[in-house]
């Protein structure tokens, strides 16, 4: 069933996805069982901090209307991070609009004096 809605989805259908094995495997290279995924008011910037603080690399960004973000997908060490600008019409609110989040990510860093 799964496979089936995502097969009929156009994200997953476009040109970009053409070969690929994602209807094939339950979690794809290069991810791990759990991926997290931010909403943000100004992903754009966010993901900038991101290179500048911990190194990420840029893997994947969909631009979004008026210069915003619909999905991006950077990595910091061996782990993916998805996020995209909050998109209310959606439910997806970032923390500046709900007065903060419950949500903590924890970074590894092999020498944390290096990037602070």
């Amino acid at each position: 069933m799964t496979s089936d809605l995502l097969s009929r989805n156009p994200l997953f259908t476009s040109p970009s996805f053409q070969g690929n094995s994602l209807l094939n495997k339950s979690i794809q290279e290069g991810y791990h069982s759990v991926t997290p995924y931010l909403s943000i008011d100004g992903a754009a910037q966010a993901i900038e901090f991101y290179k500048k603080a911990f190194g990420a690399q840029e893997l994947y960004r969909m631009p979004a209307p008026n210069d915003r973000v619909g999905h991006a997908e950077i990595q910091i060490g061996d782990s993916r991070v998805m996020l995209a600008d909050e998109e209310p019409s959606m439910s997806s609110f970032g923390p500046k609009s709900v007065g903060g989040t419950p949500v903590r990510l924890l970074i590894y860093l092999e020498d944390v004096d290096k990037v602070f």
